[in-house]
C-alpha cells in the first residue's frame, strides 16, 4: 500500500487511499478490535509511538520523512498514536496520520489473509472482519474456510468493510456492485456480497439488491452454489439473504431464488405470493412450484385452492397445448401427496432441478385431457368440501 508523503519541498500528496473513508475519523476496520493479536506494545513503545505523531509535524521535512517512516515499520503498535493524530490541529499531522494508519492496517489485514489461506484444516480466524458472523451461519469446517477465503481474495474491500457501521458497510457494498463486469465473472465475490448485504441493519440500495438477484441466475454462481464443494455454504448464504432482504426486493425476485438453490426462507413469501389472485400468472406459477419443491403435504390445501385457476402461465410453442395456473397447482398437489404427475395425464412432465418440473411440461392438448386429470385427482383424493 502506498502511503501518502510531503514532496521534499514540502508539497502535499493528497492521494486518497481506499482502505480508510474520506471522513479522518471513521477509519477504523475490525483489525483493531483483535489488538491482542497485532499487540499493543509495551508502555515504552507507545510513548515513543507519540513522540513520532509529534514529530510529524516538525519544520523540518527530513524529521518528518523520518518520523513517517519510523511510525510504518512500528506497524499496529503505532495504531493509538496514530488515531489520536488524525484530531491534530495540524493538517500535515492529519494527513500523514491517515496515510500511515491505511498502510499499517492494510499490511496488517494481508498478514492476516495470508495465514488464514494457509490454515484450511485450522479453526482460527485469525481477527479477520466477519469471520464469527460467518462460522456462527455456516460452521467451521475446510469448505466454510476455502469460501470464505476466497471472498477474502476476490472482495477486499467489502470483506475489510464488514467490520464498519452498516451505512458505511452499505456504501462498500453499492460501490462494489458498480464494477459488475469483473464481479460477473467472479463467484465468491458475489457470496461476499450476499453475505455482507445480509448483515444486521445493512439497507443496500434497491438498484444493489436488484442487481445481486440478477447475479444470483449467472452460470458461474449456479455452479458454485449448486455442484460446487461450497455448495451448502452458498445456498445458506442465500437464505439468510432472503430472510434480511425479503421486504426491500420484489417478492417473485426473492420467491424464484428460493425455487433456484431450495431456501427455506423463500417459502412464506411463495406461500403469500401463490394465493394472491392480483399477482402475475408466471409469478405466481413459480411461486406454487416452489410451495411444492420447498413444503410438505401440509401445504397442499392452498394449492388445491387454486384448481379453479385458469390463467394461462405457458403455451408450448407452435402447438395448441398451454399450462394453466390449475394445471401447475394439480401437478404440485400430486407431488406433495407423493404421486407422480405423469399418471394422472401430464404425459410431457419432466423433472427440475431448479423448478421441481420443467413448467411447459405440465401442460394439457386441450381442455378434455385437463377435465380427464382432475377426475382422475378427484376419484383417488376426493373433492374439496364446497365442491361436493
Amino acid at each position: 500500500m502506498a502511503m501518502a508523503f510531503c514532496t521534499a519541498s514540502g508539497e502535499k500528496n493528497h492521494r486518497a487511499n481506499a482502505a480508510i473513508p474520506a471522513s479522518g475519523n471513521r477509519i477504523l476496520l475490525a483489525i483493531q478490535q483483535d489488538t491482542s493479536r497485532s499487540g499493543q506494545g509495551t508502555k515504552a513503545s507507545a510513548q515513543q509511538a507519540i513522540q513520532l505523531v509529534e514529530q510529524l509535524s516538525s519544520q523540518r521535512f527530513q524529521e518528518r520523512d523520518q518520523a513517517t517512516r519510523k511510525l510504518a515499520a512500528m506497524g499496529m503498535t503505532a495504531v493509538a498514536a496514530l488515531q489520536a493524530g488524525l484530531e491534530s490541529s495540524d493538517a500535515e499531522v492529519r494527513s500523514r496520520c491517515q496515510a500511515i494508519l491505511a498502510d499499517v492496517i492494510g499490511r496488517d489485514f494481508e498478514d492476516r489473509v495470508k495465514r488464514f489461506q494457509a490454515d484450511p484444516d485450522g479453526t482460527d480466524g485469525y481477527g479477520l472482519p466477519g469471520f464469527d458472523a460467518y462460522t456462527q451461519l455456516l460452521g467451521n469446517t475446510p469448505a466454510t474456510r476455502t469460501l470464505f477465503a476466497n471472498m477474502l481474495e476476490q472482495s477486499r474491500g467489502v470483506m475489510m468493510a464488514l467490520s464498519r457501521d452498516p451505512e458505511e458497510l452499505a456504501v462498500a457494498i453499492d460501490t462494489q456492485i458498480v464494477n459488475v463486469s469483473h464481479i460477473m465473472e467472479s463467484p465468491a465475490a458475489m457470496a461476499a456480497l450476499f453475505f455482507a448485504s445480509s448483515r444486521p441493519n445493512v439497507r443496500c440500495e434497491t438498484p444493489t439488491l436488484d442487481m445481486l438477484n440478477f447475479l444470483s441466475t449467472s452460470r458461474v454462481f449456479t455452479e458454485m452454489a449448486t455442484t460446487g464443494p461450497g455448495a451448502e455454504a452458498c445456498q445458506s448464504i442465500l437464505n439468510e439473504w432472503i430472510t434480511a432482504n425479503g421486504d426491500l426486493v420484489r417478492p417473485a425476485d426473492c420467491v424464484y431464488m428460493a425455487l433456484r438453490y431450495g431456501l427455506p426462507a423463500g417459502l412464506p413469501l411463495a406461500q403469500s405470493l401463490a394465493a394472491d389472485p392480483g399477482a402475475d400468472a408466471n409469478d405466481r406459477m413459480h411461486a406454487v412450484l416452489a410451495v411444492a419443491k420447498l413444503g410438505d403435504a401440509s401445504h397442499s390445501g392452498l394449492l388445491v385452492k387454486l384448481f379453479d385457476e385458469q390463467d394461462v402461465c405457458l403455451t408450448y410453442a407452435n402447438t395448441n397445448w398451454e399450462a394453466q395456473l390449475r394445471d401447475i397447482a394439480l401437478a404440485c398437489v400430486l407431488h406433495l401427496k407423493g404421486e407422480d404427475p405423469k399418471d394422472f395425464g401430464f404425459v410431457n412432465r419432466e423433472r427440475s432441478d431448479a423448478t421441481l418440473y420443467t413448467p411447459v411440461t405440465l401442460s394439457f392438448a386441450g381442455e378434455r385431457e385437463r377435465q380427464l386429470a382432475f377426475a382422475k385427482y378427484h376419484a383417488r383424493f376426493g373433492r374439496r368440501p364446497d365442491r361436493n
